[in-house]
């Protein structure tokens, strides 16, 4: 009888042992840290119901086929369809070969402006490019875009050119 109530002594304590290492091994919650205010973004900041708002005509131009060197050129129409004056801090393109022009003076409520955008088309092929608009009206952050092709000189005009850059003598061997 001894053994019996040894045996379920022992086998008691390795259970309560066992539940003991279990919990010490689950990880331990983190401690609490003081609350960190994150920086406002488009998404959390509060807007005023009076700030200004840039409304586009349009986002996206399609200049269809253009020939190569010619000037590629658009005019991005917005408004300020808010109460309170619209600035926009920055309109930047990703690459070199677009360039946006624009005005960073306060614009009334109710006025128009434009975005002037120029595309470098010495380059054949299909092309798309955003421009990135950045202002203090509820919309923030705008995104353009500009798309087409930009095709070649013909075949027969490379092949007169070509001829043109030879001499005389290699022309007719």
């Amino acid at each position: 009888m001894k053994k019996i109530t040894y045996i379920f002594a022992l086998m008691g304590s390795m259970a309560f042992a066992q539940e003991r290492a279990t919990i010490q091994l689950s990880p331990k919650p983190a401690p609490q840290k003081a609350a960190t205010i994150a920086p406002q973004t488009q998404s959390t900041a509060m807007v005023s119901p009076t700030a200004p708002e840039i409304t586009f005509t349009e986002t996206t131009h399609e200049f269809g086929t253009v020939k190569k060197g010619s000037p590629v050129m658009y005019k991005f129409q917005y408004k300020n369809t808010g109460k309170e004056p619209l600035i926009i801090f920055d309109c930047k393109a990703g690459c070199s070969c677009t360039t946006p022009k624009c005005s960073k003076e306060p614009l009334k409520p109710g006025k128009s402006d434009f975005i002037e955008v120029h595309y470098d088309s010495m380059k054949v092929g299909t092309f798309g490019k955003e421009i990135s608009v950045t202002s203090n009206a509820k919309n923030a952050y705008v995104n353009l875009v500009i798309k087409g092709t930009i095709v070649g000189e013909t075949e027969g005009t490379d092949m007169k050119k070509e001829e043109e850059i030879k001499s005389p003598s290699e022309k007719y061997e």
